[in-house]
């Protein structure tokens, strides 16, 4: 309750159990730029941000919430149910630009994200659900891992797949996720699964983790 927090944070109080925070350091790491708690009233955590051209802050974690915050016209404004995945643009100076819930009505997770040169949004994470895949993708049918291409606003998923591991299994624990300058998105994490996909040529056919592009 008592984590500092700045004059014009998006959120000055604890929203309940638990709340993600966001923070601004100067280059030494002396002083304190800006910082705001964001959540809900039951347990919330960001788990990573990047900066879009505008220089906004777009962050993704997970949320219990019901109430986390959201904007008019996002793709989700209200919690999709169980534990859902989240992703939220802030603008330092004037507060929450876009946010949105993510997920299904089963446990949703959102680890990583990534923006684009035309500032869309990808965010990568864990789904036990029916997490939605886009007509005409590659993807594994019933697996734990989703990636989502998301519109600047928030308002639309453009692209989306599944990855991972089977749902009824031990779930792929992501730790990498990264888009190059030509749209490739590269997920790499840990493997429990020896039957998941590997091409023609690659270094490894089995072993500890997996990199997928």
């Amino acid at each position: 309750t008592n984590f500092p927090v700045t004059a014009n944070a998006v959120q000055s109080t604890l929203g309940g159990a638990q709340d993600g925070c966001i923070v601004k350091l100067n280059p030494t790491c002396t002083s304190l730029l800006y910082s705001t708690y964001l959540g809900g009233s039951a347990d919330d955590a960001c788990f990573a941000l990047v900066l879009n051209s505008a220089g906004n802050v777009v962050t993704i974690g997970g949320t219990l919430s019901s109430n986390f915050p959201t904007v008019t016209g996002a793709l989700h404004t209200t919690a999709q149910g169980g534990a859902d995945g989240f992703a939220s643009v802030i603008n330092l100076t004037t507060g929450l630009v876009n946010s949105t819930y993510l997920g299904t009505t089963a446990y949703d997770h959102a680890f990583k994200v990534q923006i684009d040169g035309s500032d869309n949004v990808y965010v990568m994470g864990q789904t036990l659900g029916t997490y939605p895949v886009s007509t005409g993708v590659y993807s594994l049918t019933d697996h734990d891992i989703f990636i989502d291409k998301l519109s600047p606003s928030l308002s639309t998923s453009l692209l989306s797949t599944r990855l991972g591991n089977t749902q009824t299994g031990i779930k792929f624990v992501p730790t990498a996720f990264l888009l190059d300058e030509c749209g490739n998105t590269y997920l790499c994490g840990f493997n429990p699964n020896p039957t998941l996909p590997v091409s023609p040529n690659a270094f490894a056919t089995a072993g500890g983790f997996w990199l997928a592009v």
